[in-house]
């Protein structure tokens, strides 16, 4: 009798222990978002890094648009995003259509240039050059000025850019400033007079 109970009790062991038992194989965990990672721009102009998709629920959940730019200062591995208010995305798509109108109407060809706020003197001379050829040729200039220093960098080289474009008879105008760049326009005296109707200033526009 204590034989059979001693063969039962290694038996019951054997399978509490769970020797013959085969190893739990994980759970997977299914996402259905194999939308591309993308540089997100909230509200306070911090950025982030998500998927498309996640910002897109963002974008749902606080009542606002996600819109695509383009920001050469950035990461150029990935698309740029940003949230923006209904009342923003609309002001930026009548800007674009009214600046696309303008620029069909004068035959306006856009460069692209990018400085950045510590930029040493032979390639802030060679870019103003380069600006100053673009002029000439009553191209219209699209600039971005990203932050390698201080803020106080940043203002000195903007302060720089804009005497030296108002001696080559080119005027800044819709200036955007953020932490950590500027963004604007550069046009030639016609284009400013075509837009406006009027003579150009010598002030600043900051739209």
């Amino acid at each position: 009798m204590s034989r059979l109970i001693s063969t039962t009790t290694r038996t019951l062991k054997k399978k509490v222990t769970g020797d013959n038992l085969e190893p739990r194989t994980p759970k997977r965990i299914h996402t259905d978002d194999d939308s591309p990672v993308i540089i997100l721009i909230d509200r306070e102009e911090k950025l982030s890094t998500t998927t498309l998709m996640q910002a897109g629920k963002m974008a749902k959940r606080r009542d606002l648009k996600l819109v695509k730019i383009e920001d050469p200062t950035l990461n150029k591995t990935k698309d740029v995003y940003k949230l923006l208010t209904g009342k923003e995305y609309y002001e930026q798509e009548v800007k674009a259509k009214n600046n696309a109108k303008i620029s069909q109407e004068l035959k306006l060809v856009e460069k692209k240039i990018v400085f950045t706020s510590k930029i040493g003197p032979s390639d802030l001379t060679n870019k103003l050059h380069n600006i100053h050829k673009w002029l000439m040729k009553s191209y219209q200039i699209k600039v971005y000025l990203n932050s390698t220093g201080t803020k106080e960098d940043m203002d000195n080289t903007f302060s720089t850019i804009e005497k030296e474009v108002a001696q080559l008879q080119g005027h800044i105008q819709q200036v955007k400033e953020s932490a950590n760049s500027f963004k604007f326009y550069i046009v030639p005296t016609k284009v400013k007079e075509a837009k406006t109707g009027k003579p150009p200033e010598n002030s600043i526009s900051r739209n």
